[in-house]
């Protein structure tokens, strides 16, 4: 799509921009959009997109997956939502709260992990040693994150990692 130009409201427009790329994804795989009919211009940097068969790049060698995921900021709340007939052309980066609610199943998987036996021990020997090996800010928003899932398992996370980085058991 040319940039500053949305689809339009036709059904069979959208069924088109689903099925044509998944196409292309069966029979070239992942990485289509590197040929050269199909590479974008400009130069686009989608480090969460590598690996595979195909890759035609460098694989942006050793950046991690998940940059600028987390640094580029975006603005909470809600914003309106216009209907394709009221665009006109603007670009809101936007994102809504997250709420304990956005926890409760998380939660509930929690508990019943904790049911299981070594389900806790399980979980922290699998997560701790990968979470550990991320940026100090990557660890430190995890942490945060399972914490609002449970507290005690943020605490545990966080001194799982610490034992980890000092060579002695996860738990």
């Amino acid at each position: 799509m040319v940039p500053g130009i949305g689809p339009s409201a036709d059904l069979m427009l959208h069924a088109r921009m689903f099925s044509y790329p998944d196409a292309a994804r069966y029979r070239l795989g992942p990485n289509y959009q590197q040929l050269p009919c199909n590479k974008p211009i400009s130069q686009v940097y989608s480090p969460y997109q590598r690996d595979g068969p195909g890759r035609m790049d460098g694989n942006y060698g050793a950046d991690p997956d998940y940059v600028r995921s987390s640094y580029t900021k975006l603005a909470h709340g809600s914003h309106e939502l216009a209907t394709h007939e009221q665009w006109v052309g603007k670009v809101v980066s936007a994102s809504t709260e997250v709420t304990d609610k956005d926890f409760e199943q998380s939660r509930l998987l929690w508990q019943t992990m904790l049911k299981e036996d070594g389900g806790r021990e399980n979980f922290l020997k699998n997560l701790c040693p990968h979470l550990g090996g991320a940026s100090e800010f990557v660890i430190g928003e995890s942490v945060k994150m399972f914490g609002r899932v449970d507290e005690q398992l943020g605490k545990d996370i966080e001194q799982g990692i610490k034992n980890h980085k000092e060579g002695k058991s996860v738990v």
